[in-house]
């Protein structure tokens, strides 16, 4: 499903290459770096977020903090569906099992439940509540 993502890059290109941090995007080259070797729910979890910096493109270096978070947020609810996380969640309350089950990092997933929306915790809530 990221690869959908980068399709909408056409005159981008996607490079497995060591950077260090998993992935980069490289504005200027139009192109996203991908380390290699990942597992495959990282991979998924880096070639997302990579792909909507580059859909969102640049932004000035003291906004680092914020945009990262929003980039991962989109990320996030892009490569997770809300009810896909809540029966996960009603399966098993780990994290690593969690991710492992939704296909994506854990960092990926904290990102997810830090970016729910009020309306997504009550129906997260509610269905905690009931009996299975």
């Amino acid at each position: 499903m990221p690869w959908k993502l980068v399709e909408q890059l056409p005159d981008w290109r996607v490079d497995w290459a060591y950077t260090g941090r998993g992935g980069v995007c490289v504005w200027h080259e139009r192109r996203i770096v991908i380390d290699p070797d990942m597992p495959a729910a990282v991979e998924r979890s880096v070639v997302a977020h990579e792909a909507i910096h580059a859909l969102r493109g640049p932004f000035p270096q003291w906004q680092l903090r914020r945009e990262e978070e929003v980039v991962s947020q989109a990320a996030a609810r892009y490569l997770i569906p809300l009810g896909r996380l809540v029966e996960a969640v009603v399966w098993s309350m780990d994290p690593h099992e969690v991710a492992d089950e939704l296909w994506v990092d854990v960092a990926t997933l904290e990102a997810r439940v830090r970016g729910l929306y009020p309306a997504e915790r009550a129906a997260l809530a509610r269905r905690l509540d009931q009996p299975a």
